[in-house]
């Protein structure tokens, strides 16, 4: 009977694989890689540029893991090719090739995540074992929008569940063993964690929390303070030395990095802008107010986690049943970290993309919490049960959704190169100037690849020459819908539309207010009459039409 019940549980595995499979096989047979350009093709263009010779240059996170790996995969392809020229030339004019290869890694790590996380949720739950552990092992791509995504988004910001929760599993594995971890292995745990923070700086949280989990933890073991604090700075060192490994490769640019990090601390607005200050309590209100009008399902199901271990504080109190010391640390450490990462959140909160990081925490506190359940005389298997059909039902919504969003930006994506053409080849016929002639301007987002291109060569000052030839008579701007005045930490200037002799700007609508300056210089959209696609997306200085 228990080896039937096993071998029923294993088929939880494929049950799991399934939605971001479906998703991540829909969007490569349905494309959009332009529409996330930032910063994908940054990292693309910079892990390309170590083949000619130079250095990593976008160290804004400072991303050093993201580059790597990016280089890593591309040196797998060299062989197959006779020379250095080629071999960059290709990718340069085949960008698709890289994100391939990247999306199916990205595919490869969210997959090992939701099979250890079925595997540990259905080692830990006591009840409906299988049910629970596909609905928690899913629970990631119900609690954010961009959880989905993430699945063929090349961006340390899709590292939070692949890597940031299943290094929070290991932590919790090695925990609820309720036995002193050896040394070895909390050095290597922050090891990790350091490599992990150095691909974006917020994940020095899960460094700086596991460290303090590892001294409850110890504490909670009934070992002695200096015992506990020896634990935690094993760990740490580990995290120290991890992160500055990661620093060599772009050692060169540390000073540019420290300058940008130090802009970001000191100043209150996005990316070093606002006033000068660390933090106002003003950010608090504003933080809640854009959580709840873009992840209220998250925010609900935070709160009430939260007043749930409330209840279990209070319960623990009045009970003769001790949590276990594994456990009991892992939820003051998930607690302490939930509210760095708000922290952290409401310090950037216009940008939802940060908010992965919570997503990427909280199915582990629930895991907790649904075990905690389990130790109570009043276990509500029923409301478990409930609460893992929502989540099945939640994953199945939010795929359809996804998809359908997919296949409208695909659309628009497959459209966007024709559009362009068709629209150059009117305005040079009206103009009576050759095609070659029209300087095109792209707004932020514009789903081409040239603005892509264009956008990474701002930003690492590589392949100059070559993405010149692919897009001559070409720019791209970086227009912001925040009203943003930032410095970005660019190695060449990011042009200003105001000086360039444009003859077409291209804006896809991306809430900026670059039209009202169109307007005001007597800009119109390309005329109905022309018959250009998406016509509303192209600009033109006003002509006479014959």
């Amino acid at each position: 009977m228990l080896n039937t019940l096993r071998r029923f549980e294993k088929l939880g595995f494929i049950f799991v694989a399934l939605p971001p499979l479906i998703y991540w096989m829909y969007w490569t047979l349905n494309p959009s890689y332009w529409f996330n350009a930032d910063p994908a093709a940054v990292y693309f263009v910079d892990s390309l540029s170590i083949f000619a010779g130079n250095s990593y240059k976008f160290v804004d996170h400072p991303g050093t893991p993201v580059h790597l790996i990016g280089s890593f995969l591309l040196a797998l392809t060299y062989p197959f090719f006779d020379n250095q020229e080629a071999f960059i030339n290709f990718h340069l004019a085949r960008p698709g090739a890289f994100f391939l290869m990247v999306n199916s890694f990205l595919l490869l790590a969210n997959l090992l995540c939701v099979f250890v996380f079925y595997k540990i949720a259905v080692t830990t739950l006591e009840h409906d074992q299988m049910l629970g552990g596909i609905a928690l092992a899913l629970s990631y791509f119900v609690l954010h929008p961009y959880s989905f995504p993430s699945l063929t988004f090349w961006s340390h910001n899709s590292f939070n569940f692949p890597f940031g929760t299943l290094w929070l599993l290991w932590l919790y594995s090695e925990l609820r063993k309720d036995e002193e971890i050896r040394q070895p292995i909390l050095l290597f745990m922050g090891l990790t964690a350091g490599i992990l923070a150095a691909a974006q700086m917020y994940f020095i949280v899960w460094l700086i929390s596991g460290v303090f989990t590892i001294f409850v933890f110890s504490v909670r073991l009934n070992k002695t303070f200096k015992q506990a604090v020896l634990s935690g700075i094993y760990m740490l060192a580990g995290g120290v030395f991890g992160f500055l490994m990661m620093l060599l490769p772009v050692y060169k640019e540390l000073p540019r990095f420290a300058g940008w990090l130090t802009q970001i601390i000191t100043h209150q607005g996005l990316y070093g802008t606002g006033e000068s200050g660390i933090y106002t309590l003003a950010m608090i209100p504003a933080s809640i107010r854009y959580w709840w009008a873009t992840i209220p399902l998250m925010m609900l199901i935070l709160l009430f986690t939260s007043m749930a271990l409330g209840i279990f504080a209070v319960w623990n109190q009045k009970s003769s049943t001790k949590i276990p010391p594994g456990t009991f640390a892992m939820i003051i450490g998930l607690l302490f970290q939930t509210g760095l990462i708000l922290f952290v959140m409401s310090k950037a909160v216009l940008r939802l993309r940060f908010s992965l990081s919570l997503a990427a925490l909280l199915p582990v506190l629930i895991l907790l919490v649904l075990k905690l359940s389990e130790m109570t005389s009043w276990r509500g298997n029923k409301l478990n049960r409930l609460f893992y059909a929502a989540i099945l039902i939640g994953v199945i919504v939010s795929l359809t959704q996804q998809i359908g969003l997919q296949q409208r930006r695909a659309v628009a994506e497959r459209e966007a190169p024709l559009a362009k053409e068709q629209a150059v080849t009117r305005l040079a016929q009206k103009t009576g100037v050759t095609e070659e002639d029209i300087v095109v301007v792209y707004a932020f987002s514009v789903p081409l690849k040239c603005p892509g291109l264009l956008l990474a060569r701002n930003w690492t000052g590589s392949f100059d020459k070559e993405i010149t030839s692919i897009c001559p008579n070409q720019y791209a701007i970086l227009d912001v819908n925040e009203g943003l005045n930032a410095e970005f930490n660019t190695v060449r200037p990011i042009p200003d539309i105001k000086e360039i002799d444009w003859d077409l700007v291209v804006w896809p609508g991306n809430g900026s207010n670059l039209p009202e300056y169109l307007y005001s210089v007597g800009a119109i959209n390309i005329p109905n009459s022309w018959h250009v696609r998406r016509d509303k997306w192209f600009f033109i200085h006003s002509i006479d039409e014959e």
